[in-house]
């Protein structure tokens, strides 16, 4: 066992470092070659076991949509990847279109005051604005409180789940009035 690891340590080392000389004990390379095919030869073993045990289960090959039941776990996990990354490409946007633009962001927000769109049709758009930021917020404090160990019941992840849904519109709510 103490040799494998150190045979381990040793292919590792010469892989990364593409030289033996930290090497404590001389190993050939031929046992770090010997060593990477042995483990190809287990894992293709493994993967054809995986694949028979499904097809004689027959098991789908992968999940579709239209099949697998929607549930609050699965909708909020969706949500906080769509709000992170429109969350990162209005940013991305907004930082490029401001860099090449002539003037300043006081210019262009002066331009949006002069369209006289109507209170209702600016407090949507600012919904719509802070909505993204305020789950994506929520929801990452859950996954923090998750890193901890806790609140990994059931009931604990619906419970969460609402309340990152629900209280992220609350959130964007007040956000609108600002």
């Amino acid at each position: 066992m103490a040799l494998s690891r150190v045979i381990k340590s040793h292919c590792l080392r010469q892989t990364l470092l593409g030289r033996h000389a930290f090497a404590r004990f001389p190993i050939p390379a031929t046992s770090c070659v010997q060593s990477s095919t042995d483990t190809v030869g287990k894992a293709r073993t493994d993967m054809h076991g995986h694949w028979v045990k499904n097809e004689t289960m027959k098991r789908p090959i992968s999940p579709h949509l239209t099949i697998t039941r929607w549930d609050l776990p699965m909708a909020t996990s969706l949500l906080h990847r769509i709000t992170g990354s429109v969350l990162t490409g209005t940013l991305y946007v907004f930082a490029y279109t401001i860099c090449v633009l002539p003037g300043d962001y006081v210019t262009y927000l002066n331009v949006i005051k002069d369209m006289n769109m109507g209170p209702v049709l600016i407090t949507s758009f600012k919904f719509i604005l802070s909505f993204p930021l305020a789950y994506h917020a929520l929801n990452a404090a859950r996954h923090l409180g998750w890193d901890t160990g806790a609140g990994f019941s059931l009931p604990a992840i619906h419970r969460t789940g609402w309340f990152a849904v629900v209280g992220a519109a609350v959130l964007a709510a007040l956000m609108t009035q600002l």
